[in-house]
């Protein structure tokens, strides 16, 4: 009975604290991305990025704005995570 009833509100409370934790490094995350996009200084290849992974638009919504064959797409896709990565130490790990 009561035992049982006293082991879910932990649970939940539990939940809810892991919950919490998984946003806070979200934002975190997001906040550090934002900060590592702003390096890069191609702004269509920055704003590729952010269309996709921080607004959440399509694939073919993308492809349709920039006038992109699919395999287009995914070379400017490439181009971007590449200049990404030499504009930034987002993506590397910690020493």
């Amino acid at each position: 009975g009561r035992s049982q009833a006293g082991g879910g509100q932990e649970a939940l409370l539990e939940l809810r604290e892991e919950l919490e934790r998984a946003a806070l490094e979200t934002r975190e995350l997001r906040r550090e991305l934002q900060e590592a996009l702003a390096q890069m200084p191609d702004g269509d290849l920055r704003g590729l990025l952010e269309e996709r992974y921080l607004i959440g638009r399509s694939k073919h919504e993308l492809m349709e704005r920039y006038c992109l064959s699919e395999r287009s797409y995914y070379r400017r896709l490439t181009q971007a995570a590449r200049c990404l990565d030499r504009c930034s130490t987002f993506f590397r790990a910690p020493f």
